[in-house]
């Protein structure tokens, strides 16, 4: 009989999973050190000399940002089709107002806005992890020239409390008003508290003429949150998106009219938003935003002819009549300086804008001295440690500086205007070079380090290889397997010592020779490489262990085939763009070996068995599967279903209504009902599951057009105290309740019939365990479903139904297996017979483990995988709503990770006094999950899948090592001491 591995056992276990955790995150790390490159920050501040900036045009400026300000929110020329919530603002002055498309680079995340609005830098894939943990910004940028001038000695501020993070002594302490920025529920307070803030300090400004020294500011940040937070509450299309944008322009109205002749007026949006409202990616709609501004005071365009056409790009946005006059939105950055009297903060890669500049004398000199600070940052960079980037650029780099300085002239003082042709030619060639450089460093920090990413592909094929000899020992030595973990661990730590001595003494023999590679990413390969590679050697080599009992069957080549295609579909971009109708054609896939082994099953029994539960699953899969959310890509071939439409970020109100009965209903196939699981399942998963779906269902209403605004709040703090409750009760009880709680069995004692005529003292009564052939699985499949209640989502609701018939048609194929065992038994004597765990319980397959590795993954995508931080929590909220963003992110794969140990629990009796071994197949599940490696691909398919893989590969290891060290590690010591089985 099988049995499976005590609290000893178990350390064994948990100290394996924790170190292929640590391989595999050596691995990824080594991987993102090469891929996710982070730019070089100079230290250098520009100085503010007669040389570096150009006369002010105005002493004052007011900068309001509104957050996500999509570019048609504003556009003149609507695109079509029109929407009826977004407006217009148009500019009538072509000499005081100017309106410009701007283009926001990647990743469009406010923190990395904010950095390219005052830096003039470009980001890269490694800023978008510091968003929601700012820090300040030690770079040369515009706040800091403000705070070293002078002439802006009271700076102002309010709004998005991001500023305060990044720039935390560059305001005038009585002049700031932050408001936290994720609460993304919140739509108006933010803005309201900024307006407030706002207007009465710009009515206490003294008459015009006061010098500006005098004034209550010199400059002022008003950083507006509310549409933001309407397209990731509602989306763009919405009523409230009409109303937000009608209350910022009835604000921006009331700006212009305190605006004063010295001071320069800038709007802008950071970042733009897709259909849904979200933002961070690279698509058109989200890097599509605004900047717009407007000087009461002097004219910024004085010359009546036309620019060249070389600095008026144009662009069109999609659906748009007309093209825009479009932008770098890091031109801002030299423009606003140069306007402001102050030098272009020296890491700048922007171009000032010409429009601003068109006056006599002006644009020449702005482009000179533009061109001269980039020339600057470039010879700093060179001269950095990371100087050898620019290498391959640099000699065009020189050419086009040297051509743009020799045809530049004196600019005369007054009286002269730009239409020379001298004057023409330096303009066009200073201004090609400014974006010749941005178009260098902007491919430049897209490059990846190959040698780095060699260097953790590496470790992480060795992990698969020595995964994969690790599952084929411990499915050879079950009777021994702590004996076989033992070993492993043992190679694993030589490997992992001898290794890093190796790499340590070849980095100091080499010194600078080693190029880019640090020591310490040396040192990191060598004891990752060389433990994963002696811990394969120990599985390969010749050892005591028993031949392998099963051969490359049907099964485990078709899962390996499965594996194989889904590894080798990241090689595509087509792949991975529909790897969510990918998943359930190969999940399907697997299903053929049971459907094509039932009709030979022994008994009609089992093969209804081997037809209903795996066509059970199908039906589950497809129906999984028409829950989506489509890609940018998928259009017009994909129609989104998880939310009510493509624009309206809630859930379709037919699958709310269904998920009340699907929730009311679930787990009733499940036959393991005895002991705890009726009062857990009636009352404590029912409960949690209609909480769930009501949770959704408030916040749905929360969004009808027809509810009166002003009960918003109370349903708020409704669905706040609902979902805290449930997380509370869930997750505290629910694990409580599990750990203290009985094996799921009934006992009872019963008569036979042939002893019913004999006297009531002579009858011999025997004693009936109901529930102990499953006592294993039901008892552990509660300790999944306490995780599994903290969502009432139709698509959990198959999930569980999925999983229940795979693991039923598990059980039904090694029934059929240990019968055709007996018969080759009965027919043939001489033909070995299993023995010890083999006779007992077949090793879990590949298959069925591959199975429900794919399993989590269409879970994942049939869930949206959209995260949310605010489940029962108003505000952000550390360490809970960081939590709550990856369980809601990744959670599909964590459940599933969950769940492999009822492969080796389900239907599994056990065993009284014997010492026949333990069954220990999780680490399988890891060796399923660990070949989610990717190729390089451009950064908007292949950055993203792979951030993806390595959390999840992370979260499936830290999954496993709940399932064995908490959920297996109780249900097996439960169990031992109610029956008195051996460990």
């Amino acid at each position: 009989m099988a049995r499976l591995p005590l609290l000893s056992g178990h350390v064994l276990a948990l100290l394996l999973l924790v170190y292929l955790t640590l391989l595999h995150l050596s691995g990824l790390l080594l991987f993102t050190r090469g891929f996710l490159l982070s730019r070089l920050a100079l230290p250098n501040i520009a100085p503010s000399t007669p040389n570096t900036t150009l006369p002010p045009t105005h002493s004052r400026a007011i900068v309001i940002i509104i957050d996500a300000l999509r570019w048609d929110f504003l556009a003149p020329s609507p695109p079509a089709p029109p929407s009826p919530y977004h407006h217009n603002l148009a500019a009538h002055d072509p000499s005081r107002a100017f309106l410009f498309h701007s283009y926001s680079d990647p990743p469009t995340a406010t923190l990395q806005r904010l950095k390219g609005l005052t830096t003039g830098s470009l980001p890269t894939f490694i800023d978008i992890g510091s968003n929601f943990h700012s820090t300040s910004i030690k770079e040369d940028n515009l706040i800091l020239q403000l705070a070293s001038s002078p002439r802006f000695g009271r700076r102002a501020f309010m709004g998005d409390d991001t500023w305060l993070s990044i720039y935390p002594d560059s305001f005038t302490p009585n002049l700031t008003s932050p408001y936290d920025s994720f609460n993304v529920e919140d739509l108006h307070t933010v803005d309201a508290g900024v307006t407030s803030t706002l207007l009465p300090l710009l009515s206490s400004q003294l008459p015009p003429g006061t010098p500006a020294e005098s004034q209550p500011f010199q400059f002022l940040i008003a950083h507006y949150l509310g549409v933001d937070h309407v397209g990731h509450r509602l989306g763009p299309d919405h009523p409230a998106m009409r109303a937000k944008l009608l209350q910022m322009d009835s604000v921006l109205r009331q700006v212009v009219a305190l605006l004063q002749e010295d001071t320069l007026l800038v709007l802008l949006g950071d970042h733009g938003m897709d259909p849904k409202g979200d933002h961070g990616g690279d698509s058109v709609l989200e890097v599509s935003t605004t900047t717009f501004l407007y000087s009461l005071g002097p004219a910024l365009r004085t010359l009546p002819s036309p620019l060249p056409a070389a600095l008026t790009p144009h662009t069109t946005y999609p659906g748009s009549p007309s093209r825009a006059r479009s932008i770098q939105q890091i031109d801002l950055v030299p423009s606003l300086s140069l306007l402001l009297g102050l030098p272009i903060p020296f890491n700048n890669l922007g171009s000032i804008i010409p429009e601003l500049f068109w006056r006599p004398g002006a644009l020449e000199s702005a482009l000179r001295l533009n061109a001269q600070q980039v020339w600057a940052f470039l010879c700093a960079y060179r001269e950095s440690g990371s100087g050898k980037e620019l290498d391959d650029a640099w000699d065009g780099l020189e050419r086009a500086y040297v051509t743009a300085k020799s045809v530049g002239r004196p600019v005369p003082s007054s009286g002269s205007t730009d239409g020379g042709e001298q004057a023409r030619i330096s303009i066009n060639m200073s201004f090609a070079f400014v974006r010749q450089a941005l178009e260098t460093c902007r491919a430049l920090w897209a490059q990846f380090d190959v040698v780095l990413i060699s260097l953790g592909l590496a470790v992480l094929l060795l992990s698969c290889l020595a995964l994969g000899g690790l599952y084929s020992s411990l499915a050879r030595g079950r009777a021994v397997w702590e004996e076989v973990v033992r070993q492993a661990l043992g190679a694993a730590l030589g490997g992992a010592v001898l290794g890093g001595a190796l790499a340590w003494g070849a980095g100091r023999a080499l010194g600078p020779e080693a190029g880019k590679i640090g020591l310490q990413e040396l040192v990191l390969f060598g004891a990752s490489a060389g433990s994963a590679l002696l811990l394969l050697l120990t599985t390969v080599l010749p050892n005591n262990l028993p031949a392998p009992t099963r051969k490359w069957d049907f099964d485990s080549l078709l899962a390996a085939t499965v594996v194989a295609l889904h590894a080798a579909s990241f090689t595509s971009n087509s792949f991975i763009l529909w790897e969510d109708h990918v998943v359930p054609f190969l999940l399907l896939t697997l299903l053929l070996p049971t459907l094509l082994r039932a009709p030979s099953a022994p008994t009609t029994h089992l093969q209804y068995r081997l037809l209903g539960f795996p066509l059970l699953l199908a039906a589950c899969i497809r129906l999984m599967s028409i829950s989506t959310v489509c890609r940018e890509e998928q259009h017009p071939n994909c129609h989104v279903t998880f939310y009510a439409s493509s624009t309206l970020p809630v859930s379709p109100q037919l699958v709310l209504l269904l998920a009340l009965p699907s929730a009311w209903r679930v787990l009733q196939i499940s036959k393991s009902d005895r002991g705890l699981a009726p009062l857990f399942l009636e009352y404590g998963l029912r409960a949690s599951l209609l909480a769930g779906s009501a949770y959704w269902l408030i916040e749905q209403l929360e969004s009808w057009r027809g509810l009166n605004p002003a009960r918003i709040p109370g349903l708020k703090d409704i669905r706040m105290v609902l979902a805290r409750v449930v997380l509370s009760c869930t997750l505290v009880g629910g694990y409580s309740t599990w750990a203290l709680a009985p094996p799921c069995v009934e006992m009872r004692m019963s008569e036979p019939e042939g002893e019913l005529d004999k006297p009531p003292r002579e009858r011999k009564r025997q004693l009936i365990v109901l529930g102990y052939t499953n006592s294993y699985g039901s008892l552990y499949l509660l300790f999944v479903l306490v995780f599994y209640a903290l969502t009432g989502q139709v698509v959990m609701v198959l999930f569980a139904v999925a999983l229940l018939s795979h693991l039923e048609t598990t059980d039904s194929v090694r029934d059929v297996e240990m019968l055709d065992m007996s018969a080759i038994a009965a027919l043939d004597p001489t033909a070995p017979a299993p023995t010890g765990p083999q006779r007992a319980y077949p090793a879990p397959k590949m298959v069925e483990i591959v199975l429900l590795a794919l399993l989590g993954h269409l879970l994942f995508f049939a869930t949206g995988h959209q995260a949310t931080a605010f489940i029962g929590f108003k505000v952000l909220t550390y360490p809970y709503s960081a939590i709550l963003v990856v369980l809601n992110s990744v959670g599909a794969l964590f459940l599933s990770a969950l769940c492999v140990p009822l492969l080796a629990m389900w239907q599994v009796s056990p065993v009284l006094k014997t010492q026949e071994g333990r069954v220990y197949a999780s680490v399988g599940c890891a060796a399923c999950a660990a070949w989610l490696r990717r190729h390089l691909m451009v950064w908007k398919v292949f950055a993203p899948r792979f951030m993806l893989s390595g959390i999840t590969l992370i979260v499936i290891d830290l999954g496993l090592i709940l399932a064995v060290g908490v959920g297996s590690a109780v249900t097996s010591n439960k169990i031992r001491r109610m029956f008195g089985t051996a460990p």
